[in-house]
C-alpha cells in the first residue's frame, strides 16, 4: 500500500529520523497543495480540504487522477498526524514513493510546466489559395504532418496529411482516377473537412497537463495551436500534437 505501518518502540534513531522526515516532507506538500487549492477557489477557512478537492476537480477535469491521490492521502494524513506516541513517534508513516507523489501533485499545480515553454516552435501555413501540389511541398520539404491554413490574416483551418490522403481518395473515385493537383486549392480541401473540428487554440501559459487533457476530451482533435492568448487571429507561437504533449514532463528548473 501507499503507507508503512511500523512499531516506534522498535525502530533505530536513524530510521526514526528517516520516517518523521517523509512525514514533514508529505505535510508540507499537503499543505502547499492545500494552500493553492484554497487561493484558486477562494475558500473560506471553514470550508474541508475534501470539498476543496472536490471543487477544483469538478471545475478542472484534467486534474481527477490527483484528487482522487488527494482524497486517499487526506484519510491517511489523519491518521499519520494524530495516531502517534509523542511528537516525534509515529504508528504509520508515509512511504518514500508516497512523498514523492504527493510533492510531484504540489509541483504541477504551483509551478507547471507550460505550453510556451513545451511548444513554442516555426509553424509553417498556407494560404487557401495555394494549391495542393504546394501544400503538399511544404508537408514533404519542412517534414511536418499539419498546416494551419489562412486567407491573409484570418484562419480558415487546418489540413493534415490524413486529410489530404482521405480528400484525395474521394477525388479520385469520382474523377476516374484522374486529378490535377496543380489545379486543386487549399480551400478545396478545407471543404472536404470542414464538419471536423480537429484542432484547438491555446494559450502560452497553459499548463501542458491541461494541454493534453484536450486530447483526451477529443478523439478528431489533430493538433494545437498555441498563440500568446488562444486567440486564433493572433501570430501562432507553436503548434503540438499528441506525440508532443504525452513526451514525458520535465518541471521547470
Amino acid at each position: 500500500g501507499r503507507y508503512v505501518f511500523t512499531t516506534p518502540l522498535t525502530r533505530s534513531e536513524e530510521h526514526t529520523s528517516d520516517w518523521s522526515s517523509d512525514v514533514c516532507s508529505s505535510d508540507l506538500a499537503y499543505n502547499r497543495i492545500d494552500d493553492e487549492l484554497r487561493r484558486r477557489l477562494k475558500l473560506k477557512d471553514h470550508q474541508s480540504f475534501r470539498s476543496a478537492v472536490d471543487m477544483f476537480a469538478k471545475r478542472n477535469r484534467w486534474w481527477h487522477e490527483d484528487a482522487e491521490a488527494m482524497r486517499a492521502f487526506a484519510e491517511l494524513r489523519n491518521m499519520v498526524v494524530h495516531d502517534r506516541f509523542d511528537s516525534f513517534r509515529y504508528l504509520s508513516v508515509p512511504s518514500a514513493e508516497v512523498v514523492q507523489e504527493i510533492e510531484a501533485i504540489a509541483q504541477s499545480l504551483l509551478r507547471p510546466v507550460l505550453s510556451g515553454d513545451r511548444f513554442r516552435r516555426k509553424v509553417f501555413t498556407v494560404d487557401i489559395g495555394d494549391s495542393v501540389t504546394h501544400a503538399l511541398a511544404v508537408f514533404r520539404n519542412e517534414d511536418i504532418s499539419q498546416l494551419p491554413a489562412y486567407a491573409g490574416d484570418d484562419f480558415k483551418g487546418l489540413i493534415t496529411g490524413n486529410s489530404v490522403l482521405r480528400w484525395l481518395a474521394r477525388k479520385a473515385d469520382r474523377e476516374d482516377g484522374l486529378v490535377d493537383l496543380t489545379e486543386e486549392t487549399v480551400a478545396g480541401l478545407l471543404r472536404f473537412g470542414e464538419a471536423r473540428r480537429n484542432f484547438e487554440f491555446i494559450g502560452r501559459d497553459l499548463p501542458v497537463r491541461e494541454a493534453a487533457f484536450l486530447f483526451a476530451e477529443n478523439s478528431q482533435l489533430e493538433a494545437l495551436l498555441m498563440t500568446e492568448h488562444g486567440k486564433p487571429h493572433q501570430t501562432l507561437l507553436g503548434i503540438a500534437t499528441q506525440w508532443d504533449v504525452n513526451r514525458p514532463l520535465e518541471p521547470p528548473a
